[in-house]
């Protein structure tokens, strides 16, 4: 980032503040609403990304018994994206232009990816746009492909095992997919967002086994952002236009905690809800504010969670969840201050609805 982009990172984060949490004597409470989004004729469904328009992507079972990617507009509903020619598939990410990357199978039942892998089947990443439909990726040479992020440029990112059977983050550009380095010592990494300037955040696993999270600037060269004070393990989630970054990381105690990572400040611990003991960054706006869950389940950070919202460095905002579910996480938000995310029926699985948190 140049340098007066990273001047404006903590006038951002003061200004989210601001924005997002009201007045600071308490003079006005920010409330939000769900909405569940249903699903495409079958029980279960996410929401991963949306962007500033308000179109929310994710996963809806079908009628069928399988799942597709899925867009929802205001107003429209929930459309099902189309595969690749399997009965699985997933949206994970969503531009301005209301292009989208994901990953889909190409034929029911495939063959299976190594291990380690992000998917349970043989995934293809893909990428999706108004006119052109879904179009695959490709790989790094292996069998499989997962995209988690794009950018307003088109540009996607993820991860891919390579003809040696290695799993690295890619970038795709103009066409070609390109294969991210990892740290010193390192064998695995996984790129899961891009801003406009082309600054990806991920991760990479050292020499030592233990994986960090990373940022790759335009050129590729690999940045170790570390973990928490006492942590040993972190995994950048997500970045925004001002460069700033959040994920988890963990700590002395082993559990997670989201982070807010900032060149000028560092990796900054953001809390947790009362009775919590781990936490989770998912999502970044362009005012700071950050999309995630807590929990008080060391085990389980989604199917008992909290959904929330980080307006500011440390206050925390709850989101509700659907009346019967159990808990949530938020994956995604805007600079409106609505999320969109997922909430669970059954602790440690069962049905989920992909729903949406407007702000009041």
């Amino acid at each position: 980032m140049q340098s007066w982009i990273e001047k404006l990172a903590a006038i951002a984060a003061l200004f989210a503040f601001l924005v997002l949490a009201g007045p600071l004597r308490g003079q006005q409470t920010v409330t939000y609403t769900v909405t569940d989004l249903g699903t495409l004729g079958g029980s279960s469904s996410g929401a991963y990304a949306m962007n500033e328009a308000g179109k929310v992507v994710g996963f809806a079972e079908t009628s069928n018994g399988g799942a597709q990617a899925f867009l929802w507009q205001p107003g429209t509903g929930m459309q099902g994206l189309g595969t690749l020619g399997g009965n699985d598939g997933v949206a994970l990410a969503i531009n301005q232009r209301g292009d989208v990357a994901g990953w889909d199978t190409l034929t029911p039942g495939g063959p299976p990816p190594p291990p380690d892998s992000s998917c349970s089947v043989r995934c293809i990443a893909f990428l999706w746009t108004q006119t052109g439909g879904m179009v695959a990726l490709g790989t790094l040479g292996g069998t499989y492909s997962v995209a988690f992020g794009i950018n307003d440029r088109g540009d996607v990112v993820g991860e891919s095992d390579n003809a040696n059977g290695q799993i690295r983050g890619f970038h795709w550009k103009n066409g070609s997919m390109s294969e991210l380095p990892t740290l010193p010592g390192g064998t695995i990494s996984a790129a899961f967002d891009i801003n406009n300037e082309g600054t990806i955040a991920g991760y990479s696993d050292r020499s030592d086994g233990s994986f960090h999270a990373v940022l790759w600037n335009r050129n590729g060269q690999i940045v170790d952002l570390g973990t928490l004070p006492g942590g040993g393990v972190s995994v950048a989630i997500a970045i925004d236009e001002l460069g700033i970054v959040t994920g988890y990381s963990s700590t002395p105690s082993s559990v997670g905690h989201a982070f807010r990572w900032t060149k000028p400040a560092g990796m900054v611990d953001l809390g947790l809800l009362p009775n919590s003991v781990q936490s989770f960054g998912s999502a970044v706006n362009e005012l700071g504010g950050i999309a995630g869950a807590s929990s008080p389940d060391p085990n389980d950070a989604f199917t008992v969670g909290t959904p929330v919202i980080w307006a500011g460095q440390n206050h925390m905002i709850a989101l509700p969840v659907l009346a019967g579910s159990n808990g949530g996480a938020a994956y995604a938000i805007n600079t409106h201050g609505n999320a969109a995310g997922q909430v669970w029926f059954q602790a440690g699985g069962g049905p989920t609805r992909a729903v949406l948190f407007q702000r009041q």
